[in-house]
C-alpha cells in the first residue's frame, strides 16, 4: 500500500528544518542543493515543493510570521489593558530574541540580494502588512502611525540587540511605550 503524504504538513516541516541552515550560512551563501541536503531530502524533493530558493525562502519567513502571531495573539487574548497586552507582547519577543535576530540578519541579507521592483510588493511589504494587521488587533488600535512606530520600536531593539547593546531590554522599552500610548490616547480622548 503507498504511503499516504500530507503534502502540506511536510511542505510546513521542509520550511522549519530550512531555517537554522538560512541563518547560518545567509540567504545569498546557500544553494538549493546545500538546503537539500542539510534537511535530508533530495534536490528534487526539494525543488517539488519550492520551485526556487526565493519561493523557499519567501514561503519560510511567510510561515514562520504566522505561526508567532498566531501564537502572541492567543497569549494576549484574556488581557484586558492596553499595557497587559504590550507586556504580554513584550515577554514573548524576548523568549524569541534569538530567532528574532537571526531573522533580522536573513532579512538584510536577502533584501541586499533582492531590491524591490517599484510596482511590485515586496515580500518584506507582505510581511510587515501581516505583523501591522496582527498589531492592530493585538493593541486593539487602528491608528496607523501608532501601529508603525510600535514595529519600528520592536525592529530598533532588536538592531539594538544585534549590535550588542545588552542593556537595551523588550520588556522595558516596550513598558515605557506603553506608558507613553497610555498618556497619549487619553489626551486624544479628551480632545475629541
Amino acid at each position: 500500500m503507498p504511503k499516504i503524504v500530507d503534502h502540506d504538513q511536510y511542505r510546513k516541516e521542509l520550511l522549519a528544518k530550512s531555517f537554522d541552515l538560512f541563518a547560518e550560512k545567509g540567504y545569498a551563501a546557500i544553494t538549493m542543493r546545500e538546503v537539500a541536503q542539510g534537511i535530508g531530502v533530495s534536490t528534487g524533493t526539494l525543488y517539488h515543493y519550492f520551485p526556487s530558493k526565493e519561493e523557499l525562502f519567501g514561503q519560510l519567513i511567510e510561515q514562520s510570521c504566522q505561526e508567532k502571531l498566531l501564537i502572541v495573539k492567543g497569549r494576549v487574548k484574556n488581557a484586558q489593558t492596553l499595557k497587559e497586552r504590550i507586556a504580554l507582547v513584550a515577554q514573548y519577543i524576548e523568549e524569541q530574541e534569538d530567532h528574532m535576530m537571526k531573522q533580522t540578519h536573513l532579512w538584510m541579507d536577502f533584501c541586499k540580494h533582492h531590491p524591490a521592483e517599484p510596482n511590485e510588493l515586496s515580500l518584506w511589504q507582505r510581511i510587515n502588512h501581516h505583523h501591522e494587521q496582527a498589531a492592530i488587533d493585538i493593541l486593539e488600535i487602528t491608528n496607523p502611525e501608532i501601529i508603525k512606530l510600535f514595529g519600528c520600536l520592536i525592529d530598533g531593539i532588536v538592531l539594538e540587540r544585534i549590535l550588542g547593546d545588552r542593556e537595551v531590554s523588550f520588556v522595558k522599552q516596550l513598558a515605557l511605550f506603553g506608558e507613553i500610548l497610555d498618556v497619549y490616547l487619553e489626551k486624544s480622548q479628551e480632545k475629541s
